[in-house]
């Protein structure tokens, strides 16, 4: 049985116009792969300017790490969290 991980990350952007800042996020998917159930998941790490790659969350609003381990019967989805470097 194989099932499919999806590594995501979430941003936001702040348009500041007059006479109200609009924040709006953003989803990109990063990479995807289909793995066999309880194989090993190798995490994936991802690179992008000005940040530092923090971890892989099961969850969208980053509160549960994921730890990886083998792949369950199931799809997963992995959220990453970002860290500026400013």
């Amino acid at each position: 049985m194989k099932s499919k991980i999806a590594f995501a990350t979430r941003f936001s952007t702040v348009s500041k116009s007059t006479p109200t800042e609009i924040t709006q996020a953003h989803y990109e998917l990063l990479h995807s792969d289909t793995v066999i159930y309880n194989q090993s998941i190798m995490e994936y790490v991802p690179l992008r300017d000005g940040y530092t790659f923090s971890g892989w969350y099961s969850d969208i609003n980053l509160k549960t790490p994921y730890i990886f381990g083998s792949m369950p019967a199931e799809d997963i989805t992995l959220h990453g969290k970002w860290v500026s470097n400013d």
